[in-house]
């Protein structure tokens, strides 16, 4: 049976439930064990967003592949993506679409056409994995919102495009270094 285009599973015992449940807390650890030693993730406020090679890797870990099935010029400027997620057998599992270079992306405005739309065909590509695992994601402990979609919240805490904390407040920027858990930065005559 589908709806709206999702495979919709019909009569799963709680038994079973448990047991996915269970495979999934193993790959999400296993995914966790990857993006920590990897720095696969970028802290934004007080979430953990993973970067698309994380996306990759669970989707990867559940035999999925991301393709692109087509990208495009938006007539106001910039560039649409659409991205499958399909099994081993290429059957299309889940789907996302995303823009880059449009009203409000405003660190894309200015960037070549190549670049926009390949962070156009990026983030369609975090979309559909997405869509499908973000509930692997959860269990490992992160947000299900992708790192490339945070770039306005990145901006309103102070980080440019490399990216950089600054804090308002003292007008200095935020440092993180060896094993630190945090940011931090000195304060003038407090060393």
């Amino acid at each position: 049976m589908t709806t709206q285009g999702m495979a919709v599973r019909e009569g799963v015992s709680p038994e079973r439930c448990d047991q996915d449940i269970a495979a999934a807390q193993h790959k999400a650890r296993s995914l966790k064990n990857i993006v920590d030693s990897q720095g696969l993730s970028v802290r934004i406020g007080a979430s953990e967003h993973l970067k698309v090679e994380a996306w990759l890797t669970i989707a990867a870990g559940y035999g999925y592949s991301p393709r692109i099935a087509w990208s495009r010029p938006l007539p106001e400027g910039g560039y649409e993506a659409h991205a499958e997620l399909v099994d081993s057998m290429g059957t299309v599992i889940g789907a996302g679409e995303a823009e880059c270079g449009t009203a409000g992306d405003d660190n894309w405005l200015d960037k070549p056409a190549f670049q926009q739309r390949s962070m156009a065909q990026t983030r369609a590509t975090v979309r559909a994995c997405r869509n499908k695992l973000a509930w692997v994601v959860i269990l490992a402990g992160y947000s299900p919102t992708p790192a490339e979609e945070m770039a306005a919240e990145r901006r309103a805490e102070g980080r440019n495009a490399n990216p950089v904390f600054f804090c308002q407040e003292h007008q200095m920027e935020w440092f993180k270094r060896g094993n630190m858990k945090n940011h931090a930065h000195p304060i003038e005559g407090k060393g």
